[in-house]
């Protein structure tokens, strides 16, 4: 079950059409039956609105349907949670992370997100506004076998072999080669062609939160 087939498992729980929480919640007219996974800004909508849903469930399919109201600002603290760089992702996050002798600036705790693997940095440029803001800090995952498997249409953060480092959301390319890297803001920046051969790494974007 994909995390979309689980949220409309929620409304029908719940007893809520899709196009009215649609309109409640902000979302786009059919949105939530699109075949393409949810955004980080719209699971951001979902959790604002929905305050009994277990957004882990939601996401990994991970626990039961509700758990307690999450809190809406995720808590930073040195105890607990996933490691914070206040760096951009432009320029050398993914070395930094790699360094082990680098101390995070603190971390984020944040359930949904709270898990091995998971880190935090700053991102930069309005390319992806206003799904990402300049200042915006998000939550990154490395994606190890983008090679076997990606998943089209989600946003991610790429780092390539020729010192290339953008946030796009990624769809096929014209030929089996490349990757097509798409901007959401048209205005700030043009569809972009890479050959795989240079891609380097590639980390999944799962949350964009506002520093202020």
């Amino acid at each position: 079950m994909t995390s979309k087939e689980r949220f409309i498992s929620y409304l029908k729980e719940k007893g809520i059409g899709q196009t009215a929480f649609e309109t409640s919640a902000g979302l786009s007219r059919g949105q939530i039956a699109q075949k393409t996974g949810f955004s980080a800004s719209t699971l951001e909508k979902i959790a604002a609105a929905c305050t009994d849903l277990n957004l882990e469930w939601l996401i990994t399919g991970e626990g039961g349907m509700l758990k307690g109201a999450p809190s809406p600002v995720p808590a930073s603290s040195m105890e607990k949670g996933r490691p914070y760089y206040d760096v951009d992702f432009k320029c050398g996050f993914d070395e930094l992370a790699d360094d082990q002798t680098t101390v995070p600036a603190c971390l984020i705790s944040f359930p949904p997100y709270d898990r091995e693997g998971v880190v935090w940095c700053n991102a930069t440029g309005d390319s992806m506004s206003p799904e990402i803001n300049p200042g915006d800090v998000i939550a990154l995952q490395e994606v190890r076998d983008w090679q076997s498997y990606l998943t089209y249409g989600e946003t991610y953060a790429i780092a390539t072999t020729n010192g290339l480092r953008t946030i796009k959301k990624v769809r096929k390319g014209g030929t089996p080669s490349t990757l097509l890297l798409v901007p959401v803001n048209r205005a700030a920046a043009d569809e972009q062609e890479i050959d795989k051969a240079l891609v380097l790494r590639v980390f999944r974007v799962l949350a964009a939160i506002k520093k202020f």
